[in-house]
This record gives C-alpha cells, sequence and structure tokens, in this order.
C-alpha cells in the first residue's frame, strides 16, 4: 500500500511538472506573440512619423509660398529639423525588420530630393518672389518625390498592419484553444 501511494505521488507530481512546464511554454509564446505584435506597431508609429512631419513640412512650405509669411515656416522649419531624428528611430526599432529596413533605405534618397526641393523653393520665394518659386514647385520634383515616399510609407504601413494584425489572430488563437 505505501509503494502504491508512493507510486501515485511520484505520478501526480510528474504530472503536475509536466502541466507546469507547458503552461509556461504556453504562456511564453503567448507573451513572444503579444510582444511582436507591439513591436510592429512600434515600427509602423515611426515610419508613419517620419511620413508625417515630412507633410508637415511640405505643408509648412507652401503656406509660405502662398502668403510669404514667416508664420508658415515655423511648422516647416520643426518639422525638417525633426526628420532626420524620426529616421534614425524608425531604422533603429526596425533594425531586425529586414523588408522595413530595406523600405526605408531605399526612402532616403527620395526624402533628401524632397528637402532638398522644399529648401529650393523657400529660398526662392524669399530671394525673387512668388511667381519664380511658383515656377519652380510646378516643376514636379518635389511633387514626385513625395509621391514616391507615400507610395513608399503606404507599402510599408500595409504591410506591418497585415503582420500585426496576424499576431493579434496568432493571440485570439490562444484563447480558443
Amino acid at each position: 500500500l505505501e509503494i502504491r501511494l508512493l507510486v501515485a505521488f511520484i505520478a501526480g507530481a510528474l504530472g503536475l511538472v509536466v502541466a507546469l512546464a507547458f503552461a509556461a511554454r504556453q504562456g511564453n509564446a503567448f507573451l513572444d506573440v503579444g510582444r511582436e505584435g507591439n513591436r510592429l506597431r512600434e515600427i509602423d508609429f515611426a515610419v508613419t512619423s517620419v511620413y508625417l512631419a515630412l507633410r508637415t513640412a511640405e505643408s509648412g512650405q507652401r503656406g509660405y509660398l502662398i502668403s510669404g509669411s514667416d508664420t508658415y515656416l515655423v511648422p516647416y522649419r520643426i518639422a525638417i529639423a525633426d526628420v532626420g531624428t524620426r529616421i534614425a528611430e524608425a531604422k533603429a526599432l526596425a533594425a531586425d525588420d529586414p523588408p522595413t529596413l530595406q523600405a526605408l533605405t531605399a526612402l532616403e534618397p527620395h526624402i533628401g530630393a524632397l528637402l532638398s526641393a522644399l529648401a529650393a523653393n523657400v529660398e526662392l520665394r524669399r530671394q525673387q518672389g512668388f511667381e519664380a518659386a511658383q515656377a519652380m514647385a510646378l516643376s514636379d520634383r518635389g511633387i514626385a518625390a513625395m509621391r514616391t515616399i507615400r507610395l513608399g510609407w503606404e507599402s510599408m504601413h500595409a504591410d506591418l498592419s497585415a503582420r500585426a494584425a496576424a499576431a493579434r489572430e496568432r493571440i485570439r488563437g490562444y484563447y480558443d484553444d
């Protein structure tokens, strides 16, 4: 009787250890999926902040070109000063996400072209007036760069959102199992 009781106790203890190990493994997998979803959302936020900074710079520049008022240069200057930091933050977050890192890197020449076009338009407006700046703005130089940036951002945003949604679905799967 004592041996059977001891064997039952040991079997129960082993069963408990196996159950705890399984629960810990499943719990860690659940947490990993949650962390992955959060990481993807952080990258998406960082990539979006780059795009929004560029849109702000473009909008401020446009306001200045139309009005000639330095008031519009305030958001332009803030965005221009901020965009480099935002790109660096997005690239740092995407360091272990090759598709996003490649897409960001591919956009950098277009970002440089846009910033150059915006600065040239502002300087032309300041030096030669509205008509000269309008002619430069209509040349499509900045528009082409911004179109490429927008398409790149849309692609990254769609990819990151889809992968974050897939992570959410995997988390739901843990609840359904």
